[in-house]
């Protein structure tokens, strides 16, 4: 008698065709680009170049690092090496489309208890707080939104509105005290980011041209947005 085969894991996913062998330098380029330039070390980067910009102290800036570190970063990290060893994925870059929903709404909680511990133990402005939890969350609601009838690339969304994110502050007209170090002579370079991105998700072949361009062509404006209907909106309460 034959045994009852075993049954899969109802939330595991087929993995077929998720890896492919290129040993080609262009191919390790573009995974080291891919796997440096990803949206959980973007937002701690992000907020520490605000907090540096509007007058942060050393010790004030390195909270900010550890709190984002931790909430916008490991957390979600830590999320995604779950859902691999428990099957649901492939790998922590999560490139089934159907796998995508949990570690979303995760990161999404996650980063607004890192604003509130932001607002605890920090002494970033609320302002700048809440600008940074709005523009993730709307990034991520839209994200979500489009990820149920198709994929779309999240490492593009990550890249694209954290280059709207420092670009708005250099176009900021409010008259805020700053230190000026968001400056349009670094952030317009940053730009170049964008391309390079698209080129490397589409070489490790994880999405397609389209995929790249939705991603990055939606994203920036809806950071713009967000980041100035917050600031007009609370701009009588900041600083």
């Amino acid at each position: 008698m034959n045994a009852n085969p075993k049954p899969m894991n109802s939330t595991s996913l087929p993995l077929s065709g998720t890896t492919r062998k290129d040993e080609s330098l262009s191919y390790q380029l573009a995974n080291i680009v891919s796997y440096t330039l990803n949206p959980l070390t973007l937002s701690p980067i992000g907020a520490a170049l605000w907090s540096l910009h509007f007058g942060g102290s050393k010790n004030q800036v390195w909270a900010v690092i550890g709190i984002t570190t931790f909430f916008f970063c490991v957390l979600p990290l830590l999320y995604l090496v779950w859902m691999v060893k428990t099957g649901r994925t492939s790998s922590v870059e999560v490139r089934e489309r159907e796998a995508r929903n949990a570690p979303m709404i995760f990161g999404m909680f996650s980063a607004v208890i890192g604003g509130w511990a932001l607002i605890q133990f920090t002494s970033l402005h609320p302002v700048l707080t809440v600008a940074l939890i709005a523009m993730q969350i709307a990034n991520t609601i839209l994200m979500l939104t489009i990820t149920q009838w198709w994929k779309i690339s999240l490492h593009m969304t990550g890249m694209s509105g954290f280059v709207a994110s420092q670009f708005y502050i250099t176009q900021q007209i409010w008259g805020v005290p700053t230190l000026d170090i968001i400056t349009p002579i670094w952030v317009w370079p940053l730009f170049l980011t964008i391309p390079l991105l698209m080129w490397s998700r589409i070489r490790v072949g994880a999405h397609t041209p389209m995929q790249v361009l939705a991603g990055a062509g939606l994203a920036f404006p809806a950071t713009y947005a967000t980041l100035h209907l917050v600031f007009r909106w609370m701009y009588n309460l900041v600083f």
